[in-house]
């Protein structure tokens, strides 16, 4: 029968739910140019038995994923509300708590199934102590990182690589994926020198389908921004 068509996060939760994966796709796909190459930190390293101190190391924590349970509740001393977030990326899954002002805050965006972007520090709970804790940052929406901080993506590779099907499959790959990022092509000469070529007319999608196409071949190589 005719249906309204379920958005892609829906549908894959159906599918998770049905048969414990995601079968069709995984809803990270999109986004993990951003997980990969911007996060310093896995979902799986997030949780309440987790290194703090080692954590507390990296002067920055970054990590994403997307929500998967939000359980609210309320402190029995101060009678507040506060949350124990579960996040997921490809990796494995973490657990975060967020508590008081830190909670109201960001619950507005830390909820199930959004995509999301975390930065934190983690630093002692109290002067000297040997005791660390987790200090969210900041939190963004996936997509709103990849639109406004993926600005410019390069793919390296050797010059005498370059042939008529390598250029007519690349130009078709970033036909079906306008979007906002610059792209840049460094070509690598045999005397180790670089031809630095840029798209002026048209700007990219870091899609999931592009990132497949360079790994695919073994010869290229990208960075972003």
């Amino acid at each position: 029968p005719k249906a309204t068509k379920w958005a892609t996060i829906e549908k894959l939760n159906k599918e998770r739910e049905l048969v414990g994966i995601y079968l069709s796709a995984h809803p990270l796909d999109e986004y993990s140019v951003i997980l990969q190459k911007m996060c310093n930190t896995k979902c799986k390293e997030i949780h309440r038995e987790s290194d703090k101190e080692a954590l507390s190391k990296r002067e920055e924590i970054t990590f994403g994923g997307i929500v998967t349970s939000v359980n609210e509740r309320f402190s029995q001393k101060t009678s507040k509300p506060f949350g124990i977030v579960t996040i997921e990326d490809f990796d494995g899954t973490g657990e975060i708590a967020l508590f008081g002002d830190d909670w109201a805050k960001w619950s507005g965006i830390i909820k199930n199934n959004n995509s999301i972007f975390i930065t934190a520090k983690c630093t002692p709970r109290f002067r000297d102590s040997n005791i660390y804790e987790m200090k969210i940052q900041n939190v963004e929406f996936l997509y709103d990182v990849k639109d406004k901080r993926l600005q410019r993506l390069t793919i390296s590779m050797p010059m005498e690589d370059i042939d008529e099907t390598l250029v007519s499959e690349l130009s078709s790959v970033l036909e079906g994926s306008p979007g906002k990022t610059q792209f840049y092509l460094s070509l690598r000469t045999a005397d180790n020198n670089h031809l630095l070529l840029r798209s002026r007319s048209k700007g990219i999608n870091v899609d999931h389908h592009l990132i497949q196409f360079i790994e695919s071949n073994s010869e290229m190589e990208y960075t972003i921004n």
